[in-house]
Formats: structure tokens, C-alpha cells, sequence
């Protein structure tokens, strides 16, 4: 849409909007539906549970350094934190609300390991509609 008089267009670039969604910006149903579609094309594309597992990751991965980058950009800032528990943090905090809506419920560190870190949601909105299969 153009500016009367101006010819500049009112809308405004994806990557200047803020990272947190608007209400109703993408409905839980859509979200919901496209991580569905994620997960089956990747179960269907695995031969073993490692397999599938691993493509879940690469995936969320992708998806992570995006969010990651549009963030950065949308900021300016030119520091980026190089502390682990500080990065962990941020993640928690900041990236995680603009993805889910919500911040991550508590960050924990692993009992196996001192370098394994978990942010922890109780209720992880890609599977509110999911259930087990019965068996």
C-alpha cells in the first residue's frame, strides 16, 4: 500500500517488526500444524529412531539460528554474549518468548554431565495437540 502523495509504501520491512508475535498474528492451530508436518516428513524420511532424532535436531537448529539472526538484526546490537550460561540465558529470556509467546519455564543443568544445560517448558506449545500413540 502506498503513502498518498509520497509514493513510499506504509508497510513495514519483516525484519524491522518486533521478534515477539502480535495476538492472533499465526493461530495456535497453523503453528501446531506445520510442526505435525515437520515431524511426519522427517519420520518418513528416517530409517531409524537416531536418524530421526538427528534430522529433529538439524531442523530445530535451522530454525533456532534464524530466529537468532533476525533478533540480532532487528536490534543492532554489535555485541554478542560469549559466556555459556549467559548465551543459555538470553535464550530463555529473550529468544524463547518471541517464539512461543511465553518464557521458558526454568533453566536447568544436567545431571549426567556439568556442560549439559535444558531449558524446560512444562507445556511446550508445539505439542498441545499431540498425544502417545496406544499400543
Amino acid at each position: 500500500m502506498l503513502q498518498a502523495g509520497t509514493g513510499r509504501s506504509t508497510s513495514s520491512h519483516p525484519l524491522d517488526r518486533p521478534l515477539s508475535r502480535r495476538p492472533g498474528e499465526v493461530s495456535l492451530a497453523a503453528f501446531t500444524l506445520l510442526f505435525s508436518e515437520l515431524v511426519q516428513l522427517h519420520q518418513v524420511r528416517s530409517s531409524s529412531v537416531p536418524e530421526f532424532e538427528a534430522a529433529l535436531c538439524d531442523a530445530g537448529r535451522q530454525v533456532g539460528s534464524r530466529a537468532l539472526q533476525v533478533h540480532w538484526i532487528r536490534e543492532g546490537k554489535k555485541t554478542r554474549e560469549t559466556r555459556i550460561l549467559g548465551i543459555l540465558q538470553f535464550l530463555s529470556s529473550t529468544i524463547w518468548p518471541g517464539l512461543f509467546n511465553k518464557k521458558a519455564d526454568s533453566l536447568e543443568r544436567g545431571v549426567s554431565s556439568k556442560s549439559e544445560y535444558m531449558i524446560h517448558d512444562a507445556n511446550p506449545l508445539p505439542t498441545v495437540f499431540c498425544e502417545v500413540p496406544r499400543r
